[in-house]
């Protein structure tokens, strides 16, 4: 098992109806390897403590007990210092904020009708979004990607995928490494 540390991101694979079901929007516009994950979170220490958005908003959890079942993939944290210490500091700011619902149901319309309609609920998350906020607010991804729409098969295509096969059009070109 990974022993992820302060920074991280980590990508989960679960098999609960939910999941599946993130994992089959994933699909509609991806590569399988990238849309066998359907969760991401945030490591804020080294003990393995993050955060995390759920059903319940955002939350603490531990790597260690959070996903003891769950296939995961760490993705090294891709900040400095500096930059770590800004987005833990931004992650803990998001304690309570409420999970984001109609999120996950505009995305679902997107999916299957592209561009036809977006919609959000003010101050609410969704995993991958949580995750891609924080790493905007440490200074990595491009405040040009939309990252209300990041999906966690984008962050596995953005961080971890090196083939130009298959490329991704969602985030193809959007922000630097």
């Amino acid at each position: 098992m990974s022993h992820p540390t302060t920074g991280d991101i980590v990508l989960v694979h679960g098999n609960s109806v939910v999941d599946r079901l993130i994992q089959f929007g994933e699909r509609i516009r991806d590569s399988k390897q990238a849309s066998f994950y359907n969760h991401a979170a945030y490591v804020i220490s080294a003990d393995g403590s993050l955060l995390q958005a759920t059903g319940r908003g955002i939350e603490f959890g531990n790597f260690h007990t959070s996903f003891a079942n769950n296939e995961t993939l760490v993705i090294p944290n891709p900040l400095n210092a500096s930059q770590t210490q800004d987005a833990v500091k931004f992650a803990e700011s998001c304690i309570n904020v409420k999970y984001g619902y109609l999120e996950i149901a505009s995305i679902g319309l997107d999916l299957l009708s592209p561009h036809f309609i977006h919609f959000r609920s003010g101050n609410t998350l969704i995993c991958s979004e949580f995750v891609a906020k924080i790493l905007e607010h440490g200074g990595w991804i491009s405040p040009k990607l939309d990252t209300s729409h990041v999906m966690p098969s984008d962050l596995y295509n953005y961080f971890v995928r090196t083939d130009s096969e298959n490329e991704n059009p969602h985030t193809k070109g959007k922000g630097s490494k």
